[in-house]
């Protein structure tokens, strides 16, 4: 059991350093693309997640295989919080909660998210 639990929220950490960067719907505001993402790997959809990662971002795109590993869990932004932001990077603090069947009980994981422009969009570098 603590294994699995291990791994969850490894899981949920993996995929914040697989994102890389993230853009928003209207790129105005790091902290809803931040939003999004989570948003888009709650339901498991690779494309709108891969949409807001910065194209010179180092990690893979995610794909339906990664989002296998989700499946079964629920994730939701508690908060996020704008750290540091200049003309063209920001730094993003979002908490999440995870939960699943085999949890006991919910956990949070603290992530902070590098955002940098890309075209005028917010996109998540790492």
């Amino acid at each position: 059991m603590q294994r699995r639990r291990f791994l969850i929220l490894g899981g949920a950490t993996l995929s914040t350093a697989l994102a890389g960067c993230l853009g928003g719907d209207d790129n105005g505001d790091p902290e809803s693309v931040v939003e999004s993402y989570w948003e888009a790997i709650d339901d498991l959809d690779p494309d709108a997640a891969n949409e807001l990662i910065h194209p010179d971002a180092l990690d893979e795109p995610l794909t339906d295989d990664d989002m296998i590993f989700f499946d079964g869990l629920e994730i939701t932004v508690l908060s996020t919080e704008l750290i540091e932001e200049d003309e063209d990077e920001a730094i993003v603090e979002a908490v999440i909660e995870v939960d699943s069947d085999e949890l006991s009980e919910p956990e949070e994981e603290t992530t902070e998210l590098l955002l940098e422009r890309y075209e005028g969009q917010w996109l998540i570098m790492g």
